[in-house]
C-alpha cells in the first residue's frame, strides 16, 4: 500500500489573508484532493515558531475545503 504526503495551504486562506505566493517553477498535478485533477502552480512559505525555534514550511497552494491543521 502506497502513501504520499504534501504540505498544503488552501487557496481560500491565501486569498482571505492576502498572502504573497511564489510561482511553482515546475507545476504538477495532484488527484487525491477533492477527487479532482488539480494543478499546483503556486506555493507559500508558512512561518512557524516554537520557543526560540523559527522556520518556514513551503506549502503548495490548492483549491480545497479544510477544517483542520495536521502537523506531524
Amino acid at each position: 500500500m502506497g502513501c504520499s504526503t504534501m504540505n498544503v495551504i488552501s487557496l481560500s486562506a491565501v486569498q482571505r489573508r492576502h498572502l504573497k505566493v511564489c510561482c511553482q517553477p515546475y507545476p504538477f498535478k495532484v488527484v487525491w484532493v477533492n477527487k479532482a485533477n488539480l494543478t499546483v502552480t503556486n506555493s507559500y512559505k508558512v512561518p512557524i515558531q516554537k520557543g526560540n525555534y523559527i522556520d518556514e514550511i513551503l506549502c503548495d497552494v490548492l483549491t480545497m475545503h479544510v477544517v483542520h491543521i495536521l502537523l506531524g
